[in-house]
């Protein structure tokens, strides 16, 4: 079989192949134990971002979240190296030897590109990354710039669209949702507002 003499495949293969051992050895990316890694794995892979929504199916802004012991339920703020047609991320920029890095890679063009990177929400004293959904934006490289929000420019982190517009409504008997209070709101985003709408369920 050619897939046993390196033949075929490539790298969309190799990733797939590499994703699936993971899941079904309880590896993460990185070799080490899944619950021994820090963040949010599903399915083996990092929850780089969460995107909540009330009991009426709308999408929340700001949530903080904690485990049954009070902790912070904190995702691993990775690089995500995702591209999309609708939201491409922008190509890489040679530095001042004319190095490109290539930390990430286009899916569809195999060229590199910029990192999405995450800020995390703030109380004024100290950062969080277990408030949802969490800001990023596009750079060149994956150092956090203290100065990231300060002029209020298009370049500044933004919280992108939620996957879904909406998602059906759901209720337990008895139990009252709570009513968020003045919620933030969601900055202006990086790409238009077409996101899908989750399939009512009977």
């Amino acid at each position: 079989m050619s897939w046993m003499n390196g033949g075929g495949g490539g790298a969309a293969y190799d990733r797939g192949w590499q994703d699936c051992y993971n899941e079904v050895v309880g590896t993460s990316g990185d070799g080490g134990p899944v619950d021994e890694q820090a963040g949010i794995y599903a399915g083996g892979r990092t929850v780089t971002n969460i995107y909540p929504y009330d009991t009426s199916g709308k999408p929340l802004t700001g949530l903080q979240l904690f485990d049954q012991d009070g902790k912070p339920i904190d995702v691993a703020a990775r690089p995500d190296c995702t591209s999309t047609v609708a939201d491409p991320l922008p190509p890489t920029v040679a530095d001042e030897d004319g190095i490109i890095s290539e930390m990430c890679l286009d899916e569809r063009t195999g060229e590199p590109v910029q990192p999405r990177i995450f800020y995390p929400w703030s109380n004024g004293a100290a950062q969080f990354y277990n408030v949802f959904p969490l800001p990023s934006r596009a750079q060149p490289d994956t150092a956090l710039d203290p100065n990231a929000f300060a002029n209020g420019g298009t370049d500044a982190p933004k919280i992108q669209e939620p996957p879904l517009a909406t998602v059906p409504k759901v209720s337990l008997p008895g139990i009252a949702a709570s009513s968020p209070s003045a919620s933030p709101s969601v900055s202006p985003t990086d790409s238009p507002s077409a996101s899908p709408s989750a399939p009512e369920t009977p």
